[in-house]
């Protein structure tokens, strides 16, 4: 029984503290580009969006900008109920852009309780021109090509090796790198009309190992179910002793 007893503890304990293979599970929601501060409900057009930044052939970040829909190329899928485009300007078709690598970042923290290797992004995105790469604190990893249309219809985000980067108790990255394509020749700079990039539904599911609090008082628990059938056993034996005796 002693054993039984013991076993039962070991079991809990193992599953309580993530030893075993069954570990809590979490979830993250990463904000969608062009919303408002609460993650949720949509940015006004010809702002600065407050998550995602966008760099161009630079190591700085800036906000990215939510042009308006009515500037948007024709061929490029509306805004919706949940995301919106943004890029490097308010309106196209004013300023050609330099073509080129734009990166778009966002950026969140995740508990240090964080099992790392365990996270799984799901959501969907879309950009014009082509994506080359999507870096998780700057390890890059593209493991899939996009389909032409990835500007007018969005795509299920591939699945990232590269999430095992990803760090707890810290701010982690995500990086979504566009390269804008040359569509004509000033001098010797190339030039494009338009760039952007749109992502939604963005959910980390991730393990987490439960509070040490948790794993004290299973082991607690554990030796007051371990002393109890210590003290019966111990009782038992009196008893039968003195049967004997008898």
């Amino acid at each position: 029984m002693r054993y039984a007893a013991a076993l039962a503890v070991g079991l809990l304990t193992s599953v309580c503290c993530g030893i075993g293979q069954e570990a809590p599970a979490a979830t993250l929601i990463i904000p969608g580009t062009g919303v408002a501060a609460d993650g949720v409900t949509l940015a006004p057009q010809l702002s600065a969006d407050l998550h995602w930044q966008i760099s161009f052939e630079d190591p700085a970040f800036t906000s990215a900008r939510i042009p308006q829909s009515a500037g948007l190329p024709t061929d490029w899928l509306a805004n919706g109920l949940t995301s919106q485009w943004i890029g490097p300007v308010d309106t196209y078709g004013v300023v050609p852009l330099r073509a080129g690598n734009y990166r778009y970042q966002t950026a969140f923290s995740l508990p240090v309780n964080f099992v790392p290797g365990s996270a799984t992004l799901t959501g969907q995105y879309g950009s014009f021109n082509e994506p080359i790469n999507v870096s998780i604190n700057d390890i890059e990893d593209f493991p899939q090509v996009l389909p032409d249309n990835a500007f007018s219809e969005l795509q299920p985000i591939p699945t990232l090796p590269n999430l095992n980067a990803l760090l707890p108790g810290q701010t982690n990255t995500i990086q979504f790198t566009v390269k804008a394509t040359a569509e004509q020749i000033l001098g010797d700079i190339g030039i494009t009309q338009a760039t952007g990039f749109r992502a939604q539904n963005l959910v980390l599911t991730y393990a987490i190992v439960p509070e040490p609090s948790v794993c004290l008082l299973t082991l607690t628990l554990g030796a007051g179910c371990l002393a109890v059938v210590s003290s019966r056993r111990g009782r038992l034996a009196l008893r039968s002793g003195d049967s004997s005796r008898a």
